[in-house]
């Protein structure tokens, strides 16, 4: 996935390239100087002047890392973490605020902070100068991190400052092959589980046009995910034998691509994600995110972000139904993906990395045009149902793994009887389990009844939505029921309420006007009504 086009040859490097001249170009023709439209052309990366005080730059071959190119973050990570100052001076770091803090997600594991070491809340990340880092075989390599352009628009609006890598090695050394060998091991580095039971979460930047790159992740167990038996236990077998020795010949053989496709059908919080998540870290694959809805997603980027996806990845087309209807038609108008671009690109039309899988979800397979989920196109449907006996019972298990098996079977038996036909998602379920974690089982099976109560008052409010929809002629905006499983807050005294009216004004007036007098009014306000 390196794109190589802007590696220089060992022969360009017997001459020095000239020091950028900043001195503008003027015209002589008219009396007054004037600046000339003339384009500026740059053909070096570098200024000589920079790196002469650490080497020769005609004795060395180079290859240029563009800020948009994945390859930039990994390469950027490798120099901060092992380089010293190309010129014995100490290296130079860009002091932020620590992403990760806090903020660890699927991959924070443990919930015992006193067992970790404290995150700090500042990194320091690789800076502006001349690095010196070591190659594949041990020789130097050298990294020059500079600024170039001016000044860009931020994706939120602000001002940015656009970067660029260049490295360097001695052409007598192995000049670019060397260059190449440790770039290609960064790569392979980071696409690579590293554990059993472990994945890399990849999501595509349609902009930036690559994959960016997220932390290992500890994956579910498999026996975790609680859906029926024959659902898991088929698709575990499906994607064994495709994986297993020969299949690939067979696939190549037959003229066939070697890939495999899957469409998650179904409710919504039923478990698609989970089942993603547990398959990921079983066969320990890398789990690559794409968003076919977004509105800059062309025909080629597409093509593009599944020929230059990561090694040993299972590629993920989130709700699909939600692009095109059944006439083919995109359902948004800023979309730019063709009917035919998806299709080209579930085909394998324009080849990419052997061996892949993807993954189609979808809540509604019936909106899909049946083109889209042929045979040979996807390989196999797996269905997503609300909750059955036999799925209650397990949740049932997980969450009171001490109870007895009757207690299970009751509760499952129990609310079977309550729904009276109505059917529950596995998220309804695991809401209620979530919020008895202080109940006991037997405690949790006597208040099953709060599920049904919460199921009533959804449609309560689907009902009175569909009802202001038929009278109004537009969707109605319905604030959304409150879970009746959550108690009721006791009303505030007379003199709170009015002080917490005057806060939601004071904060409404601020966010409105935002000038210094009617701040100070405010503040003066609340400290009138909270201190007497």
């Amino acid at each position: 996935g390196t794109d190589w086009s802007r590696t220089r040859s060992p022969a360009r490097q017997n001459r020095p390239p000239p020091p950028h001249d900043p001195a503008p170009m003027f015209s002589s023709a008219a009396a007054t100087p004037t600046r000339t439209s003339a384009l500026k052309t740059v053909t070096c990366p570098f200024n000589a002047h920079d790196v002469s005080h650490a080497f020769d730059p005609a004795a060395m071959s180079y290859a240029e890392v563009e800020q948009s190119d994945k390859l930039f973050a990994l390469v950027a990570a490798y120099v901060a973490r092992c380089s010293n100052g190309a010129d014995g001076t100490p290296p130079s770091r860009i002091a932020r605020a620590n992403p990760s803090r806090g903020s660890k997600g699927c991959c924070d594991d443990s919930d015992e902070e006193e067992d970790k070491a404290p995150e700090e809340p500042a990194e320091l990340a690789l800076g502006l100068g001349l690095f010196k880092v070591p190659g594949p075989d041990g020789a130097p390599v050298y990294c020059l991190h500079q600024r170039v352009g001016e000044p860009v628009s931020g994706d939120c609006g602000g001002v940015e400052m656009l970067t660029a890598l260049v490295l360097f090695r001695e052409t007598a050394k192995g000049g670019l092959d060397a260059l190449q060998a440790l770039c290609s091991q960064l790569v392979d580095q980071s696409e690579a589980s590293l554990r059993k039971g472990a994945f890399r979460l990849h999501r595509y930047n349609v902009r930036m046009g690559h994959w960016l790159l997220g932390p290992e992740c500890a994956a579910r167990p498999m026996d975790s995910v609680v859906l029926p038996e024959e659902i898991i236990a088929g698709l575990v077998r499906d994607l064994e034998e495709f994986f297993a020795p020969g299949t690939r010949r067979w696939y190549r053989e037959h003229g066939i691509p070697y890939r495999r496709a899957y469409l998650f059908h179904g409710v919504p919080g039923a478990g698609k994600t989970s089942l993603l998540q547990a398959l990921a870290g079983h066969f320990r694959r890398n789990l690559c995110f794409l968003q076919p809805s977004h509105p800059e997603l062309t025909d080629d980027k597409l093509q593009a972000a599944l020929q230059r996806v990561p090694r040993r990845s299972m590629v993920v087309f989130e709700d699909v139904d939600a692009v095109f209807d059944a006439k083919r038609k995109a359902k948004s108008d800023k979309s730019l993906l063709s009917f035919s671009g998806l299709l080209n690109a579930l085909d394998g039309v324009g080849d990419g990395p052997q061996g892949q899988i993807v993954i189609l979800t979808s809540n509604h397979r019936e909106r899909l045009d049946p083109a889209l989920i042929r045979p040979g196109r996807v390989d196999v449907h797996v269905p997503f149902a609300h909750a059955t006996p036999e799925q209650m019972r397990k949740l049932f298990a997980q969450f009171y793994p001490q109870a007895a098996p009757e207690s299970g079977a009751a509760f499952a038996a129990r609310l079977v009887e309550r729904l009276a036909g109505k059917e529950v998602s596995m998220a309804a379920l695991q809401h209620f389990f979530v919020i008895s974690r202080k109940r006991a089982a037997d405690e949790a099976v006597a208040s099953l009844g709060e599920i049904v109560e919460e199921l009533r008052a959804r449609d309560d409010e689907a009902a009175r939505r569909a009802a202001d929809e038929a009278a109004n002629g537009e969707p109605a905006k319905v604030e959304a029921a409150a879970p009746p499983v959550l108690p009721a807050p006791a009303p505030a005294p007379a003199s709170e309420a009015v002080a917490l009216r005057a806060v939601w004004a004071g904060m409404i007036m601020v966010g409105l006007c935002a000038t210094p007098m009617v701040i100070n009014q405010w503040a003066s306000t609340m400290r009138s009504l909270f201190h007497g």
